[in-house]
């Protein structure tokens, strides 16, 4: 049957995570060839004329993009629990990352009452399965999940890396999130971030956590091949960068001079710290160098 958008019901929203590409990609191909598969939705337990969706959140958001009239849907005369389970297992899909089965499992155990062994039963999982889904919801700090769901981390990102950060320090896991500020981070940039948080020192989580783009910005330039001159030539490369780096430190002290609360900044208080040793490794390789000529 054809439902307008008010009447569908968009009540489990909240597991599912939000990817712009695939999204992109779908709108793209609806467009084209407009609705070729139904979405799955249960009559309403209050209102008759209403229906709770089941499967195909994607499909009704982007259907609302382009701004169609109806949803192509398939009522399911079951209950919303059996429905959500039916279609957990039918649907069993390598995309579901195991955050997203958790959520699912969180919202049949603490709404519907389903225990641990009753999961398990329908869903044609081991009990060992469910408890380790369920723990990765319990670990993961609401901030850090509302970044998740809407797409700001990707969810292999969180399994592998945000949820032991989080069992390791809850707080510092919120920072992260904060500190990175909606900015999309790759599982290779994360990968970075938790690998120097996990062997930094108290001051190098901190500054990891706080100011996380300004690491990545660092990482690559670290990583940045230094460009091949010859033996005569190298001290000019040398001379040329020192001089533009103190233009730039120039400017950034008439700044300072004129906003003097510029200086209170987290980030531009770790990037003069960062700045400062690269400094003085500058003068210990120069004194060396001196030392050697003289």
């Amino acid at each position: 049957m054809d439902l307008e958008f008010h009447q569908i019901a968009l009540k489990y929203a909240h597991l599912r995570v939000i990817d712009d590409t695939r999204q992109t990609h779908l709108m793209a191909s609806l467009a084209r060839y407009e609705q070729q598969e139904t979405v799955l939705v249960v009559p309403h337990a209050v209102d008759e004329d209403h229906y709770v969706l089941i499967d195909g959140y994607k499909r009704v958001a982007a259907l609302a993009k382009l701004s169609r009239d109806t949803v192509r849907a398939t009522v399911l005369e079951m209950s919303e629990v059996a429905a959500l389970v039916m279609t957990h297992v039918l649907r069993r899909s390598p995309q579901r990352s195991a955050l997203e089965e958790g959520w699912l499992l969180h919202e049949l155990a603490e709404r519907h009452g389903m225990s641990q062994r009753d999961l398990a039963l329908r869903l044609q999982r081991s009990t060992s399965w469910v408890s380790r889904r369920l723990a990765l919801v319990k670990v993961v700090p609401e901030s850090v999940e509302a970044a998740i769901r809407r797409g700001e981390v990707s969810a292999q990102v969180a399994t592998r890396y945000l949820v032991p950060l989080a069992r390791s320090n809850a707080d510092d896991s919120e920072a992260l999130m904060g500190g990175l500020g909606g900015e999309h981070v790759s599982v290779r940039a994360m990968g970075h971030l938790y690998e120097a948080y996990m062997q930094g020192d108290e001051e190098q989580r901190a500054r990891i956590v706080s100011c996380p783009g300004l690491f990545l910005r660092a990482r690559t330039e670290l990583e940045r091949p230094v460009p091949e001159v010859s033996n005569d030539a190298w001290h000019q490369v040398v001379r040329r960068d020192l001089e533009m780096a103190t233009s730039i430190c120039q400017r950034a002290h008439r700044c300072l001079s004129q906003h003097e609360s510029a200086g209170e900044g987290k980030e531009i208080n770790a990037t003069w710290k960062h700045l400062r040793r690269i400094v003085v490794s500058v003068g210990e390789l120069l004194t060396a160098a001196s030392k050697r000529h003289a």
